[in-house]
């Protein structure tokens, strides 16, 4: 059985509580490693000011893991009387981690992985891991967050797809950091990637699009999510900086209030995808 003293209950404000809620969903954890994770990164942070706001607030239980218990225990050896109020600790604890931003919030959860890849970057080695049940080898180049602050990506070659690529931090699962050394780096690449960062990797690249009135209402005023910079606009025909795969995630939505022009290959991508749909409510049927 675990030690009573390593069950931390405490309570925290709602929105506190909801930026756990989200933060479990998001980066597909439990509370228990979210808790732990907080723990050991800001356990000597901010340790007054344990009142809830406006008295009001969800109950947080969790227990510490072995390495938490031994850094619980090392600090009451060391700091007697630092945990006189247990329950507000923890409180401070997670409400710290709350207020911080996003990427902050992912890199703590991610701690141990982010210090993999940074040993790799460091020593310019290669790396293999699993993302979405798939072995990929990689040279990693830089760990980044993108403009929203939302997110971290891994930048590097990738050798199973034979492409620059971006991979989001939490997705990735780094099985292993190899011995063989990187042959593809070019530090003006990773510069130029880090100025201008984009995860779909957008820089240099462009698509050129003609929007219905409707379809330009829709880009200037509503569909925001993944929106490209425009390079260039001649009354309804918009020079955007994307590559592919972001135009083909962006552009969905606007259906037929938008047309692309080019590049060929993104122009044919939708033309065959407004065929199949055509087909496909063609062939329908109905009660009616």
């Amino acid at each position: 059985m675990i030690n009573d003293e390593f069950k931390i209950k405490t309570t925290i404000p709602n929105l506190v509580y909801g930026v756990l809620k989200r933060d479990i969903s998001l980066f597909n954890i439990p509370l228990n490693r979210l808790a732990n994770a907080a723990f050991l990164a800001l356990y000597d942070r901010n340790t007054e000011g344990w009142g809830l706001p406006g008295g009001e607030g969800q109950s947080l239980q969790f227990k510490l893991n072995k390495e938490g218990q031994n850094l619980f225990t090392l600090l009451q050896e060391n700091r007697p009387g630092i945990f006189s109020n247990k329950a507000g600790y923890f409180r401070n604890i997670i409400m710290t981690y709350s207020n911080m931003a996003s990427y902050k919030r992912e890199r703590i959860i991610f701690a141990e992985r982010v210090s993999q890849i940074e040993k790799a970057v460091k020593k310019k080695v290669k790396m293999a891991f699993n993302y979405r049940n798939e072995l990929r080898v990689i040279e990693p180049y830089i760990l980044i967050t993108d403009k929203e602050q939302e997110f971290n990506y891994l930048f590097g070659y990738c050798e199973t797809h034979h492409e620059y690529r971006n991979y989001r931090l939490s997705k990735i699962n780094p099985a292993r950091i190899l011995k063989e050394k990187q042959s593809r780096h070019d530090e003006e690449q990773v510069k130029a990637v880090k100025k201008n960062f984009d995860p779909f990797l957008s820089y240099g690249e462009s698509v050129t699009v003609r929007f219905t009135a409707e379809g330009l209402y829709l880009f200037d005023h509503v569909i925001f999510l993944n929106k490209p910079r425009v390079l260039k606009r001649e009354g309804q025909v918009l020079t955007l900086e994307s590559s592919f795969k972001k135009a083909v995630i962006y552009l969905a939505p606007f259906l037929d209030e938008a047309c692309v022009l080019s590049p060929p290959a993104l122009r044919d991508f939708f033309k065959q995808k407004a065929e199949n749909l055509l087909a496909l409510y063609r062939g329908e049927q109905t009660d009616d």
